[in-house]
């Protein structure tokens, strides 16, 4: 089967049930009706489906060329395969966010995204302890609750971001926050 493109492949060596994932990152904040360019594909996977990830990519073309404890990116020079960064999770967690899922269809390809509160938690989450990563998750969260019309002034906001994120991650999406 020749593969031409990164859904077409993911799709392939990932769906069906055999390593279930999410797409995260900009493609699924783009889903929420904030659009912002990105250059590799986010996918969110059960931690022990690492390996088996890893070596479908690999066979894809793909090298690893770094990895952390929950995220791992992966390059590749072929024609039509966006890089990939994969993000790490516990399987109560994914399992958990794959039960509010969203359907989205991708070059005739059929992926997941997170609900609209279970990416910005991911978001939120991820900016906890990296000022790298603060930077662009929090522009992320602040659009995504403007364009979803979610009141990031009201305790229930505040009251998730607590749960997930932190008080200052709180205050900085508020203070950039339209009124």
């Amino acid at each position: 089967m020749a593969i031409d493109n990164v859904f077409e492949a993911v799709s392939h060596d990932f769906g069906k049930g055999k390593i279930p994932c999410v797409i995260i990152g900009g493609l699924a904040v783009n889903f929420y009706q904030y659009n912002r360019q990105t250059t590799d594909v986010d996918f969110l996977i059960c931690k022990e489906d690492f390996a088996r990830a890893c070596d479908g990519l690999k066979k894809l073309g793909y090298k690893l060329v770094h990895q952390q404890e929950n995220f791992a990116q992966f390059e590749t020079n072929k024609k039509g395969l966006m890089d990939v960064d994969l993000m790490f999770v516990d399987k109560e967690t994914l399992g958990e966010i794959l039960k509010d899922a969203q359907e989205i269809i991708i070059r005739g390809n059929i992926f997941l995204v997170p609900s609209l509160w279970n990416l910005i938690a991911l978001k939120l989450h991820s900016s906890k302890g990296s000022k790298f990563r603060e930077l662009k998750d929090l522009l992320d969260v602040v659009l995504l609750a403007k364009m979803n019309n979610v009141d990031v002034h009201g305790e229930k906001f505040r009251d998730f971001c607590l749960k997930y994120g932190n008080d200052d991650l709180y205050r900085k999406v508020v203070e950039h926050s339209p009124k």
